[in-house]
């Protein structure tokens, strides 16, 4: 489990790398956190520091979870080890689909996605891409499904 950096100078530094690094925008950080572009703005130049921000809890946590995810959350888990967490939550832990539906998207055959479960080295590039793009977009479309919306 990722642990969320609770150390205000942490989010801040956070904030700088994917400012800088990967080129986010605070408008969109700003969009997707509910936080307001100005306390960002702040926040990032160090003109104030995360506590200064006296965000609401759930504000303060929606901005530290996306700061954290987005700056180490995404490159702490191989490729591969992705798609198959995603395919584990859409056949037992949200969805419940099962592992022949996901297959047949992919246009892969059923033992493909079996031995994908086991190891994913085992099929070819060209299968775990068409697994990867097949079961990321059902896992956008039962999303809402999962969290009982």
């Amino acid at each position: 489990m990722l642990e969320i950096q609770s150390d205000p100078r942490g989010v801040k530094e956070l904030l700088i790398d994917l400012v800088e690094n990967y080129k986010f925008e605070l408008i969109f950080l700003s969009k997707i956190t509910g936080v307001n572009i100005n306390s960002l703005e702040n926040l990032y130049t160090g003109q104030t520091d995360l506590l200064e921000l006296a965000l609401p809890i759930e504000q303060m946590s929606k901005l530290m979870n996306t700061i954290s995810m987005l700056s180490t959350g995404i490159s702490m888990v191989d490729d591969d080890d992705r798609v198959q967490g995603v395919i584990k939550y859409l056949t037992i832990q949200g969805v419940n689909l099962n592992l022949e539906t996901i297959a047949i998207y992919a246009g892969i055959s059923i033992e493909d996605l079996e031995s994908f479960m086991k190891d994913t080295s085992s099929i070819s590039y060209e299968k775990r891409y068409k697994l990867a793009t097949k079961s990321l977009f059902l896992h956008f479309l039962f999303k809402e499904v999962s969290q009982g919306k």
